[in-house]
């Protein structure tokens, strides 16, 4: 009894129409052109994998100084706080700045990817108009 309601279940998700949000949701994305940074991407460049490298480098800058305050050694202190600090800022810039690459990347193989969505859909778009212009033109008469 069950698997019939979960194969009548199964039937009824496949045969259903996808809602006007779906619907519109589909059409956005179409005309926008996708995500704006494909994670593959960003992930592949050379900066983002130098990015944690700079995160453990701070960390560790930061334990240092902690040491070099519980064992007074200024100098340590003093270049620890200086390290971590500026390190994090590079970890920062670093993934800004690879996320900045990934989003052109991205949008260029967006660009070759959705440009027959964007002609249909202006197509789609230009005959409704011409539809809309003829209704016009039917009622003023």
């Amino acid at each position: 009894m069950n698997d019939t309601n979960a194969q009548l279940d199964d039937m009824r998700d496949e045969e259903r129409e996808p809602t006007s949000a779906e619907v519109l949701r589909e059409r956005r994305n179409a005309a926008i052109g996708g995500k704006a940074v494909d994670n593959d991407i960003h992930f592949s460049l050379p900066l983002t994998k130098a990015f944690p490298v700079l995160l453990v480098g701070a960390v560790l800058s930061y334990l240092a100084s902690s040491m070099g305050s519980k064992l007074g050694n200024q100098m340590l202190f003093y270049g620890g706080r200086w390290a971590c600090s500026l390190l994090f800022v590079a970890a920062v810039v670093v993934w800004f700045v690879s996320r900045s690459q990934a989003k052109k990347i991205t949008a260029q193989r967006n660009e070759e990817k959705y440009a027959v969505a964007r002609e249909i859909a202006q197509a789609k778009q230009e005959k409704a108009q011409a539809k809309a212009a003829k209704k016009r033109k039917r009622r003023r008469k």
